[in-house]
């Protein structure tokens, strides 16, 4: 790709880049048939490189950049035979042999999710869930065949307990460098957390995900931190989308409070909520974990193999940031999670 332009809207957090040991790629793209790169280094300056086939068609390195506040910022590239164009926040960014630092003010034109709105019908409180739980687990009625028996509520704690474990083993493993071990990871992911939240038959339960069902034996909540999901999207996301390659949110749990935006709720509510959206020209497609996990274990391994792969999988799949593809980064999320929680139903016991 001899010329072109490129829009996307990536996060930086104020203290960037606090935690950048070494050269790391922020975001790794398809541009048709080019790829393009952004990587940043422990100063803190940027470079930007667009490739096909091995051969590079652009590249620029930058200034030292810094940012005074956690925010999205719109990224700008313009490469052709004649210029090569950085801009963040349409601030232009120099190159490396511009010694000053560059500081980007806080103008926050990709307004965060601290401004969406949350659709009326909402309801954060983990009560809900309880009550989900309680209803699918507990009080509906289930029809054991002959040459079946129903397992103990202690039984079911000691399998969750051997999956935890197994969980953190091959997570341990997979982040050592360990790269196939993500099947086994979507694999026990899906048994410990796959559901649907209606069933078509309830005397045939098609998941029966175990954290949920040892969480509701004690009747427990399960609280996490993470920012809204099942919201609105304000006019102004939208708009900042008009002419992006991409415009990328990632809504990651936590245990503890990371961030202003982020609310309580239920576990099982960051599973089904929009744990990722993506948005070009205007049209924002969403992720849930619950879905992701389904979908990525029957294409990608872990339940079985598919002919076929579903294009959102394939997208995130194709899609890096920070050296994680975004599959990858919420699996990894998910796990610490899962096992955070996993430990503490078991310690009930």
């Amino acid at each position: 790709m001899v010329e072109g332009s490129i829009y996307i809207v990536l996060h930086f957090p104020k203290d960037f880049p606090n935690g950048i040991n070494q050269k790391t790629e922020v975001i790794s793209s398809l541009v048709g048939k080019a790829t393009f790169n952004i990587f940043t280094f422990p100063d803190g300056h940027f470079q930007l490189i667009v490739q096909e086939n091995g051969k590079i068609y652009s590249e620029f390195e930058s200034q030292k950049v810094r940012f005074l506040s956690d925010s999205d910022c719109i990224i700008t590239y313009i490469w052709s035979a004649s210029q090569k164009k950085f801009e963040i926040n349409k601030h232009c960014i120099g190159t490396i042999l511009t010694k000053e630092v560059l500081v980007i003010p806080n103008e926050n034109p990709a307004q965060d999710f601290n401004q969406i709105i949350d659709v009326p019908s909402s309801d954060y409180s983990t009560a809900k869930w309880e009550k989900w739980r309680n209803e699918r687990f507990i009080n509906l009625s289930r029809t054991i065949k002959p040459d079946r028996r129903e397992k103990s509520e202690l039984e079911q704690v000691g399998e969750l307990n051997d999956v935890t474990q197994t969980l953190e083993h091959n997570y341990n493993d997979w982040l050592s460098g360990k790269e196939y071990l993500i099947i086994n990871l979507l694999s026990l992911l899906r048994s410990l957390l796959c559901h649907k939240i209606i069933e078509k038959n309830f005397n045939h339960i098609t998941y029966n995900p175990l954290l949920f069902r040892v969480a509701a034996f004690k009747s427990q909540s399960l609280p996490i931190y993470a920012m809204p999901v099942n919201t609105q999207i304000p006019k102004n996301i939208l708009d900042i989308s008009d002419n992006t390659l991409y415009h990328i949110i990632v809504n990651e749990a936590t245990i503890e409070r990371k961030s202003k935006v982020q609310i309580v709720m239920d576990f099982q509510e960051w599973i089904n909520g929009e744990v990722i959206i993506t948005f070009k020209d205007r049209n924002p497609i969403y992720y849930s974990v619950n879905d992701l996990l389904l979908e990525s274990s029957n294409t990608i391994g872990g339940s079985h193999f598919d002919p076929d792969i579903p294009i959102k999988v394939d997208f995130l799949k194709n899609l890096s940031s920070f050296d994680m593809n975004l599959i990858k980064r919420i699996v990894s999320n998910t796990v610490q999670v899962s096992i955070f929680i996993s430990k503490y139903l078991i310690s009930l016991y």
